[in-house]
Protein backbone atom coordinates (compact mmCIF):
# COMPACT_ATOMS: atom_id res chain seq x y z
CA UNK A 1 0.00 0.00 0.00
CA UNK A 2 2.93 2.05 0.33
CA UNK A 3 3.22 2.83 -3.11
CA UNK A 4 -0.55 3.18 -3.88
CA UNK A 5 -0.77 5.59 -0.96
CA UNK A 6 0.82 8.03 -3.29
CA UNK A 7 -0.77 7.45 -6.06
CA UNK A 8 -3.20 10.11 -6.08
CA UNK A 9 -4.03 9.15 -9.66
CA UNK A 10 -4.70 5.88 -9.85
CA UNK A 11 -6.51 6.20 -6.51
CA UNK A 12 -9.05 8.71 -8.05
CA UNK A 13 -9.31 6.12 -11.37
CA UNK A 14 -10.35 3.21 -9.26
CA UNK A 15 -13.17 5.59 -7.43
CA UNK A 16 -13.96 7.10 -10.53
CA UNK A 17 -14.43 3.42 -12.45
CA UNK A 18 -16.44 2.31 -9.12
CA UNK A 19 -19.01 5.31 -9.73
CA UNK A 20 -19.11 4.47 -13.74
CA UNK A 21 -20.35 1.20 -12.18
CA UNK A 22 -22.92 2.51 -10.18
CA UNK A 23 -23.94 4.46 -12.91
CA UNK A 24 -24.80 1.13 -14.79
CA UNK A 25 -22.03 1.55 -17.28
CA UNK A 26 -21.38 -2.05 -18.89
CA UNK A 27 -19.12 -4.20 -17.31
CA UNK A 28 -16.91 -4.79 -20.43
CA UNK A 29 -15.72 -1.11 -20.68
CA UNK A 30 -14.82 -0.61 -16.66
CA UNK A 31 -13.09 -3.81 -16.55
CA UNK A 32 -11.19 -3.12 -19.71
CA UNK A 33 -10.22 0.30 -18.00
CA UNK A 34 -9.12 -2.11 -14.56
CA UNK A 35 -7.08 -4.29 -16.18
CA UNK A 36 -5.08 -1.20 -18.23
CA UNK A 37 -4.55 1.52 -15.10
CA UNK A 38 -4.25 -1.34 -12.65
CA UNK A 39 -2.19 -4.46 -14.39
CA UNK A 40 0.42 -3.79 -12.07
CA UNK A 41 -1.02 -2.77 -9.03
CA UNK A 42 -1.43 -5.93 -6.12
CA UNK A 43 -4.88 -6.91 -5.80
CA UNK A 44 -4.04 -6.39 -1.51
CA UNK A 45 -3.56 -2.91 -2.81
CA UNK A 46 -6.79 -2.70 -4.86
CA UNK A 47 -8.37 -3.93 -1.24
CA UNK A 48 -7.18 -1.74 0.61
CA UNK A 49 -8.23 1.21 -1.35
CA UNK A 50 -11.66 -0.06 -1.47
CA UNK A 51 -11.48 -0.99 2.18
CA UNK A 52 -10.68 3.05 2.60
CA UNK A 53 -12.79 4.09 0.77
CA UNK A 54 -15.76 2.39 2.30
CA UNK A 55 -14.39 3.71 5.13
CA UNK A 56 -13.74 7.26 4.35
CA UNK A 57 -15.71 10.13 3.10
CA UNK A 58 -15.01 9.34 -0.47
CA UNK A 59 -18.85 8.95 -1.91
CA UNK A 60 -18.54 5.08 -2.49
CA UNK A 61 -20.86 2.71 -0.91
CA UNK A 62 -20.34 -0.89 -0.08
CA UNK A 63 -22.88 -1.97 -3.04
CA UNK A 64 -20.53 0.13 -5.41
CA UNK A 65 -17.35 -2.55 -4.44
CA UNK A 66 -19.89 -5.32 -4.65
CA UNK A 67 -20.44 -4.76 -8.50
CA UNK A 68 -16.75 -4.33 -8.69
CA UNK A 69 -16.50 -7.95 -7.26
CA UNK A 70 -18.99 -9.19 -9.86
CA UNK A 71 -16.76 -8.26 -12.81
CA UNK A 72 -13.73 -8.83 -11.49
CA UNK A 73 -14.05 -12.06 -9.38
CA UNK A 74 -10.23 -12.95 -9.89
CA UNK A 75 -8.89 -9.89 -7.90
CA UNK A 76 -10.46 -11.23 -4.56
CA UNK A 77 -9.28 -15.11 -4.81
CA UNK A 78 -5.47 -13.31 -5.99
CA UNK A 79 -5.46 -11.14 -2.83
CA UNK A 80 -6.43 -15.00 -0.62
CA UNK A 81 -4.24 -17.23 -2.70
CA UNK A 82 -1.08 -15.28 -2.08
CA UNK A 83 -1.99 -14.93 1.42
CA UNK A 84 -0.25 -16.98 4.16
CA UNK A 85 -2.78 -18.71 6.42
CA UNK A 86 -0.41 -20.54 7.92
CA UNK A 87 -1.33 -19.84 11.66
CA UNK A 88 -4.88 -20.04 11.62
CA UNK A 89 -4.45 -23.59 12.15
CA UNK A 90 -4.15 -23.50 15.69
CA UNK A 91 -7.24 -24.29 17.94
CA UNK A 92 -7.72 -20.79 19.55
CA UNK A 93 -7.37 -19.11 16.04
CA UNK A 94 -10.92 -17.02 15.11
CA UNK A 95 -11.49 -19.01 12.40
CA UNK A 96 -10.85 -22.59 14.14
CA UNK A 97 -13.68 -21.26 16.76
CA UNK A 98 -15.70 -20.19 13.72
CA UNK A 99 -15.77 -23.36 12.38
CA UNK A 100 -16.26 -25.29 15.37
CA UNK A 101 -19.16 -22.79 16.32
CA UNK A 102 -20.91 -23.79 12.78
CA UNK A 103 -20.61 -27.23 13.57
CA UNK A 104 -21.60 -27.14 16.67
CA UNK A 105 -24.64 -24.47 15.10
CA UNK A 106 -25.41 -27.45 12.30
CA UNK A 107 -25.93 -30.26 14.93
CA UNK A 108 -28.51 -28.33 16.93
CA UNK A 109 -30.35 -26.96 13.42
CA UNK A 110 -30.04 -30.82 12.66
CA UNK A 111 -31.53 -31.91 15.92
CA UNK A 112 -34.02 -29.55 16.12
CA UNK A 113 -35.69 -30.80 12.37
CA UNK A 114 -35.61 -34.12 13.58
CA UNK A 115 -37.82 -32.96 16.65
CA UNK A 116 -40.40 -31.02 14.06
CA UNK A 117 -40.28 -34.03 11.36
CA UNK A 118 -41.15 -36.16 15.32
CA UNK A 119 -43.54 -33.49 16.07
CA UNK A 120 -45.41 -33.42 12.33
CA UNK A 121 -45.90 -37.23 12.37
CA UNK A 122 -46.92 -37.23 16.23
CA UNK A 123 -48.66 -33.94 17.27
Amino acid sequence: MMEMQFDIKRINLLKKILLRLRNEESPESVQVNIEHFFKDVSAVDILLIEQEFINGDYGITMEDVMKLSRIYPHLYSDALNGADISETHHPSHPVQIFKEENTTFQFHLHHINLLFKAFEKNP
